[in-house]
């Protein structure tokens, strides 16, 4: 490994540590005072129980931004596959009032688009379409 490839991982290694340590790529509920409290997500891709909500656990979820280029890929590519798969997909963009309006009654806050919850696996970023199809799979036999 060369030096420079090197300094790029240990750097990626650091900011993916504080991210997790700051609750960066976490989620959370409103508490008593109605402040967002961070959930971490779990090193198996899972949200926590008290995250998991009822609502959250049946529904596959995409977290969009209409900024994001990662999301117009995923997008197309996900209710495709919901719509092969029968499964109802709810498509909520981030970056509008009635987006975080909806993330907020579901007790979601973000850090990253794309994010797709497919009942309480959390799977942030864009995927190949075989994985997502995977996810899909997973889900139904729940």
């Amino acid at each position: 490994m060369k030096l420079h490839e090197t300094t790029r991982y240990g750097w990626a290694v650091f900011l993916l540590t504080l991210s997790l340590v700051s609750g960066c790529a976490g989620y959370g509920a409103g508490g008593d005072d109605g402040r967002i409290q961070p959930y971490v997500i779990m090193q198996n891709g899972m949200l926590p129980p008290a995250a998991c909500t009822a609502e959250i656990a049946r529904s596959v979820i995409m977290l969009e931004s209409r900024y994001c280029g990662h999301c117009a890929v995923a997008k197309p590519m996900l209710e495709e596959l919901a719509r092969e798969k029968g499964v109802d997909l709810e498509v909520i963009d981030v970056s509008t009032d009635a987006g975080r309006h909806r993330t907020a009654e579901l007790g979601i806050d973000i850090q990253f688009t794309p994010t797709t919850i497919f009942g309480c696996e959390v799977v942030i970023g864009g995927q190949s379409r075989d994985a997502f199809a995977a996810y899909f799979d997973r889900f139904n036999r729940r």
